[in-house]
């Protein structure tokens, strides 16, 4: 019989709390090659927080979030003519949204960036 995720006392564990997640949605943006556009990011981005009141503040700050985004990564993806296997820096994408997503809600917010979804599509 499977236990109830988070109230399985014999793990060691405890009472774990669920995670809460606030949707900022998908974000498209050109990549570049060459100086020209070769196709068309699709990024999913959610943040995880501790408590509904941190979800609303993320709501709220939402609009200005989803500009830092794209006023940050927009133009900045260039696709690697020389990787076949991963022609954007996935990595990079995610210090990127950390960054402008500190700035935004302040160093002191606890918030954990996760990009769920990725999609490229030939421009």
């Amino acid at each position: 019989m499977a236990e109830e995720a988070g109230h399985d006392e014999a793990d060691g564990q405890g009472d774990l709390s669920q995670p809460i997640f606030a949707e900022i949605g998908h974000i498209m943006l050109p990549i570049f090659g060459d100086g020209a556009p070769k196709q068309i990011l699709v990024i999913k981005i959610t943040l995880e927080v501790e408590n509904t009141a941190d979800k609303d503040i993320i709501l709220m700050y939402e609009p200005r979030l989803r500009n830092a985004y794209l006023q940050r990564i927009y133009g900045k993806i260039e696709i690697d003519p020389t990787s076949y296997k991963r022609p954007v820096d996935i990595d990079l994408l995610h210090k990127i949204i950390t960054e402008e997503t500190h700035k935004i809600l302040g160093k002191d917010f606890k918030v954990k960036v996760l990009v769920p979804g990725l999609s490229q599509q030939k421009a």
